[in-house]
């Protein structure tokens, strides 16, 4: 090989090396980001007195396992104080602790495990004791893979 033809040859190299590092970097930021937290309520205008079903779905698609997944959401004091419902409470999640009680001010999930690719969802019956406008609070949802607002 002539000298020309070896640093072509190692400029090549070195530049399929450093494009195939820098992939592997960005799948390796993509799989660690963390699984997301969505929350409704329906029906979400309900009379004094009224309930309303709060569904929590924790989507992990397209990211790897991830473990150690909870969070805590205080539920709203204004126009009164809202509470669990009949602690009713349900989950599909494969693991973790769903903790709701009859007449709790928050609801908690804990150690929870989410499967590759896959979604859960928690629903919780909560009390509005006062006729007016509940804002519920933003909920951040940590895990292995970190914590998302």
């Amino acid at each position: 090989m002539h000298t020309g033809q070896s640093m072509t040859f190692f400029r090549t190299y070195f530049s399929a090396l450093l494009m195939f590092l820098v992939l592997a970097a960005v799948g390796q930021q993509a799989s660690a980001q963390a699984p997301e937290l969505a929350i409704e309520a329906t029906p979400n205008t309900v009379g004094a007195g009224g309930s309303t079903v709060l569904t929590f779905t924790i989507d992990n698609s397209l990211r790897p396992e991830a473990t150690a997944v909870g969070f805590t959401m205080a539920l709203p004091a204004s126009p009164a104080q809202a509470v669990v419902a009949d602690g009713f409470a349900s989950t599909t999640c494969s693991a973790g602790t769903l903790t709701a009680p009859s007449g709790a001010t928050s609801i908690v999930f804990a150690e929870g495990v989410l499967d590759r690719d896959t979604t859960c969802t928690l629903t919780v019956n909560a009390t509005l004791p006062a006729a007016g406008a509940y804002t519920f609070p933003g909920v951040s949802l940590s895990s292995s893979a970190g914590t998302q607002p």
